[in-house]
């Protein structure tokens, strides 16, 4: 149903972000994140479901809904009504492993209506001693950085705290132009090569993963790991100088696809892995409910994987905070470029990509949230614990998630079932972990 236009705090248009994301989630297949939080014990569910009112109160986007459009407009819009279409939430209980596995895969397997307010699905899995909060959150209205935002209005609203005001309003993080724009001639041409760059590259076909055991079924499935304290403090020392820890997760999954495929008799040449960057400037870079990632894309080819130590100088060069800039903030002009095209000839261009073959998909997707801050926590004296995934589509049959909490890196690998089976995606996720040391 068309909604009449009600004023500019009602109805907001897309960015090219989210406009970006919900084509693709149109011709691939969901694109959801999750994101989860452990609590000791029983959490109230009334006391729950109330917090979440209350933080879809405090944030517009987490509430807002798609509106009526015509393939002849030319963008997309947000209408924010005052209450929520649905309940979001629900509880379900499991016993073991295997159960908590198919609760996931319930939840984040499907697509996320956005024409119904919200776009956010909550399940309580409530374990034997234990429960876990799991927020499935439309990868169209929100990025990591912005879940994990909500998340923590969630829970300080549970504990009866005050959450923080956002340093801006909503209005103007939005205004893609002004807060994403480059930053003098050397970012402009930077920029400008980037998309030639990425045209180059794509004539060498980025390496897939081999499929192992997988099904002809849809949707995902989940292994997670922790490294605890002294695990990721030996991770940190061995870096070489200059190198971030992120640098080091990002090659040693490169040489994690290079030895699965060697196993599976699958020459590999160039591996690309799809990196999302945080774009919000520093004075917010934790802050807003919205959409502000862009991608950079980090390849190596076979001579560059020796050792682990080798591979994370040749990542290092493409992540310098220079490279990384041109790399996402090209990504950001080449979408913006189709801003004045009808909505309905935009949806044709997601379409093509098979026609690409897929040269511009790379291989894997790998998110780190890096160390939060300010952990969601239900209660005060249960160790911080949250899970996180990107969404992956085919041909990129697995997404990565890192976040550390306290001392401890938790570790998720989300897999299509079109790519693995449980028992292969927990070989791969042991692989990776070798190659982490």
């Amino acid at each position: 149903m068309y909604i009449p236009r009600v004023g500019s705090d009602r109805v907001l248009p897309f960015t090219e972000f989210e406009e970006a994301i919900f084509h693709l989630e149109e011709r691939t297949g969901p694109w959801n994140i999750q994101m989860e939080v452990g609590a000791e014990g029983r959490l109230d569910e009334d006391r729950l479901r109330e917090a979440i009112r209350q933080a879809c109160a405090r944030h517009a986007l987490s509430r807002a809904r798609m509106r009526y459009w015509a393939g002849g407009h030319r963008a997309y819009e947000w209408f924010v009504p005052d209450a929520l279409d649905l309940d979001p939430l629900t509880v379900a209980e499991y016993s073991d492993a295997q159960q908590l596995s198919e609760l996931r895969s319930q939840l984040y397997s499907p697509a996320i209506p956005l024409d119904i307010s919200p776009p956010i699905r909550v399940q309580v899995a409530r374990g034997p001693d234990r429960d876990l909060v799991m927020f499935a959150v439309s990868h169209v209205v929100s990025d990591g950085v912005g879940c994990v935002r909500f998340v923590q209005s969630v829970t300080h609203a549970y504990r009866g705290e005050a959450d923080p005001e956002d340093p801006l309003d909503l209005a103007s993080a939005r205004d893609v132009n002004r807060s994403l724009r480059a930053h003098g001639m050397l970012e402009v041409a930077g920029r400008a090569l980037e998309g030639a760059r990425r045209v180059r590259e794509a004539l060498d076909s980025p390496a897939r993963i081999a499929t192992d055991g997988r099904s002809t079924g849809e949707g995902f499935g989940f292994v997670a790991r922790t490294l605890a304290d002294q695990q990721t403090k030996e991770l940190l020392a061995r870096r070489p100088e200059g190198a971030t820890l992120n640098d080091v997760m990002v090659a040693a999954l490169h040489l994690t696809i290079a030895r699965w495929n060697e196993q599976h008799g699958v020459s590999t040449n160039r591996i690309a892995v799809m990196m999302p960057i945080n774009m919000r400037p520093p004075e917010w870079l934790f802050e807003v409910v919205g959409n502000f990632a862009s991608f950079a894309s980090i390849s190596t080819h076979s001579g560059q994987r020796e050792d682990l130590l080798t591979a994370v100088r040749v990542v290092r060069e493409q992540t310098a905070p220079v490279y990384r800039a041109q790399r996402a903030g090209g990504l950001i002009d080449l979408v913006k470029l189709g801003r004045v095209m009808p909505l309905g000839v935009k949806r044709q261009v997601s379409w093509l990509l098979p026609l690409t073959g897929y040269r511009f998909a790379d291989t894997v997707v790998l998110s780190n949230l890096g160390r939060l801050r300010i952990p969601p926590q239900f209660t005060e004296d249960w160790a911080p614990e949250v899970w996180f995934s990107p969404p992956c589509a085919m041909p990129l049959g697995v997404g990565v998630g890192v976040v550390t909490c306290g001392g401890s890196l938790h570790l998720v690998v989300r897999y299509r079932h079109e790519q693995f089976d449980q028992a292969a995606a927990e070989r791969f996720t042991e692989l990776y972990r070798s190659q982490l040391g």
